[in-house]
């Protein structure tokens, strides 16, 4: 039973109803799930929720919640933080009107998951519980049956019963190929990670290299990124090291639902090389071991906490290990049965007590950064945890020397000890409430930093209200700084005014109150800023440029070239709007949740025209006039010839006049003769529309109804029209001009949207081809 079917016949009845931005907001939605876009994912969830419960419709709802759950649950690994909200979902989904719901099913999962991240071994029972009730309602045609089989067999692993595992998984798989033509990707990754727990590398990576090509066509990263951890287990389980480092995804782009395989694989690599148990290792651990502590997940968390300590007495880091042991010991109460964890825990303080601490002073606290100066002089690499003792040491001695716990915070926050950080900045800032010191902005920006933790919102309140009655000022520098981060425009734009007032001779609120106003299109009151700042500036130049680009915002053309003169850009001589040919530019601006990039010609110092279409589905900006900001985002290349190569990128800050032309439309088909084409694309030239072809020489398509032939030379692109244009127009011009040739183009979308009488003679055409 293919669950989905319901969800794509609503989103066709949103589209012929009009409502297509709806149903691309569903599909936007799950496929940033999917894609482990996480953050956009949860930023997209209140609009589609609302959707859901503006069409009044509790099937929808279900879903929309349940994919919201696998992004909490599941791709942030969501302990008990996100029980109530799986408890309430799961209730819901079995009311009356939810429970034939083909997704109420899935909610099953998103419960155990939530058990699972909160204490996999202590709730394995009822995790198996649950997951046999609900197979028994469906059988293997159902989707769910590989996501709630794999649930189960995650369930038998967390019992220490991997050979029941296996058998289980064989006997899910055995249903699913004698019911169904489906794959069994999912439970071919839990079979290889079921054998490599079981230390059978050779079999895991027999399996992982059988599954590869069917892998492949699952190009979700979620998928991506758990066989691309699977298979750097397999690998250094059998000692190729070097293979394993390239297969293991990048620190950057890992999400916590793959930390413990991450851990898994590491340690691994680790017993075949002890010199990678470095601090920067002990970093990353500390920032898995910070989430899923923040998040509930505590076995995960004393899991975590217990490597983490013995990694750390491995490399002489005891104040590491005690730290660690301090968290896990925090989390044992909560496990819901203990299950050893507490012999331990105990097992793990009675070698962290009889550890040798060598932390003492190696001189004088009045000495210790001079000597650690002279030590990375000398060419001794530095370690922040190695130094990190001696400099929480040396600032019990000197409570006062800011340079000293300056240091000593940022030698934490390198390790990840971010908690232990911002202790030693609190306990200054809050003893030297009259003194204006740069600790104060320092514990701010890691305040700001932390944007995964809820409390360090109300610890900035808490900072600016200190700081109220003796330095009104840093008060407002912290609540201005607040308000940005919230993109809370307004309100910065508010505070700023009111600290320009305490405060005139400082230029850092007049900047920000500059910045504000153009994000919120005041550019009268961002030109009048950048002045004032001009003033105030010994070296404007930088500030000119922004200048500019508030005068160009503004259309103040007599402003943009007073200004480009004081910085020499010459610039022909004239009145009104710029419009002059510096070449190529690369334009970065926002699309909706996306970032886009066009390429377009500078026609002035900080203008330029788009030139280039925009993709189907996203915002048509093609013949757009923009303003920049003047700071390019990338360096360019060092080396002479790349540089001529090089086209550097701009971000746009404001659309001046628009381009009027439609939405692009894909168009895929068998390249015509040479003089069919030319004539083509002479037509299209004179109708003032435009072409953004996208495919390469070596595209080819195969006739299926002359499979024998040699393949023909394909081509596709995008195509628009200005916008008075209709898709009618469009499609009947299009039929016009291609009725003569031997093989018929595509544009399936297009015909849909202009409710062409043909639209299934589009759709043969995608399976003749292969389109």
């Amino acid at each position: 039973m293919d669950i989905w079917n319901w969800v794509n016949k609503l989103e066709d009845d949103l589209k012929e109803a009009g409502q297509g931005e709806a149903a691309r907001i569903i599909d936007r939605f799950t496929d940033d799930v999917a894609e482990l876009n996480i953050d956009k994912a949860d930023a997209l969830f209140p609009e589609v929720l609302a959707l859901s419960r503006s069409l009044k419709n509790p099937w929808l709802e279900v879903f929309v919640r349940h994919w919201h759950l696998r992004n909490r649950v599941g791709s942030r690994l969501e302990g008990e933080s996100a029980l109530a909200t799986s408890v309430e979902l799961f209730e819901f989904a079995h009311r009356p009107e939810t429970m034939e719901c083909p997704q109420s099913v899935c909610v099953t999962q998103d419960l155990s998951g939530c058990y699972a991240n909160i204490d996999g071994p202590g709730w394995v029972d009822e995790r198996i519980a649950v997951c046999e009730e609900t197979l028994a309602r469906i059988d293997a045609s159902w989707n769910c049956f590989h996501c709630l089989s794999c649930e189960y067999a995650e369930a038998l692993l967390d019992d220490d019963r991997p050979d029941d595992a296996l058998a289980f998984l064989q006997q899910q798989e055995e249903k699913i190929t004698s019911t169904t033509a489906d794959d069994c990707l999912s439970i071919h990754n839990f079979q290889i990670k079921t054998l490599l727990n079981m230390g059978r590398y050779s079999e895991a990576m027999e399996l992982f290299d059988r599954t590869d090509e069917l892998a492949k066509t699952y190009q979700w990263q979620k998928n991506n990124q758990f066989r691309s951890l699977l298979k750097a287990r397999c690998l250094a389980g059998l000692g190729r090291d070097e293979e394993a480092m390239e297969a293991i995804p990048a620190w950057s782009d890992l999400v916590p639902e793959f930390y413990m395989d991450w851990v898994d694989a590491s340690k691994l690599l680790l017993n075949n090389s002890s010199e990678r148990n470095n601090w920067q290792l002990g970093r990353l651990i500390q920032k898995m071991l910070d989430h899923v502590s923040q998040v509930g997940a505590h076995r995960h968390t004393i899991t975590l906490a217990v490597w983490h300590a013995k990694l750390a007495l491995a490399r002489g880091a005891v104040w590491t290990a005690r730290r660690s042991l301090d968290v896990a010991y925090q989390h044992l109460p909560k496990l819901n049965k203990v299950r050893g964890a507490d012999l331990l825990l105990d097992s793990l303080k009675l070698s962290i007590d009889q550890t040798n601490d060598n932390s003492s002073l190696p001189v004088a606290a009045d000495q210790l950064l001079a000597w650690l100066e002279q030590r990375a002089g000398e060419g001794e690499s530095r370690n922040p945890e190695e130094e990190a003792e001696w400099l929480l040491q040396a600032t019990l001695a000197r409570p006062d020397d800011e340079e000293l716990i300056e240091m000593a915070s940022s030698a934490l926050v390198a390790c990840g000890a971010v908690a232990q950080a911002k202790s030693v900045l609190w306990t200054f800032v809050e003893t030297h409430l009259s003194v204006e010191s740069v600790l104060a902005y320092r514990l701010l920006d890691i305040l700001l930093d932390e944007k995964s933790d809820p409390s360090s919102q109300s610890e900035i309140v808490r900072l600016a209200d200190a700081y109220q009655p003796t330095l009104p000022a840093v008060a407002l520098w912290c609540r201005i700084k607040q308000a940005q981060h919230q993109a809370n425009w307004p309100e910065v734009e508010r505070l700023c005014k009111q600290m320009i007032d305490v405060v005139p001779e400082y230029r850092g609120p007049r900047m920000m109150l500059a910045e504000v106003s153009m994000q919120q299109k005041l550019f009268q009151q961002a030109i009048e800023c950048y002045q004032q700042l001009v003033e105030q500036t010994d070296e404007p130049r930088n500030i000119l440029w922004d200048l500019m680009t508030a005068a160009s915002a503004a259309e103040q053309w007599d402003l943009v070239r007073e200004t480009a003169e004081k910085i020499d850009i010459k610039l022909t001589p004239g009145e009104g709007e710029i419009n002059e040919d510096w070449g190529w530019v690369r334009l970065r601006m926002d699309d909706r949740d996306d970032e886009v990039e066009y390429y377009g010609q500078f026609i002035g110092p900080v203008t330029a025209k788009v030139l280039q279409l925009a993709a189907p589905n996203n915002s048509q900006c093609y013949g757009d006039v923009v303003v920049i900001d003047a700071g390019m985002l990338e360096t360019p290349p060092e080396d002479e010839e790349q540089r001529k190569e090089y086209t550097a990128v701009y971000r746009v800050v404001h659309t001046l006049k628009r381009g009027n032309y439609g939405d692009s439309w894909f168009i895929d088909g068998v390249m015509p003769s040479e003089e069919q084409y030319q004539d083509f694309v002479d037509a299209i030239e004179q109708l003032g529309w435009q072409i953004r072809v996208r495919s390469s020489t070596e595209y080819q398509l195969t006739d299926a109804q002359n499979p024998e032939a040699e393949p023909l030379n394909g081509i596709y692109f995008y195509l628009a029209a200005p916008a008075n244009v209709t898709a009618a127009e469009i499609n009947a011009k299009l039929l016009e001009l291609t009725e003569s040739w031997q093989h018929d183009w595509c544009w399936f979308t297009l015909a849909e949207k202009a409710d062409a009488p043909d639209v299934e003679r589009h759709r043969g055409l995608i399976e003749r081809y292969g389109l």
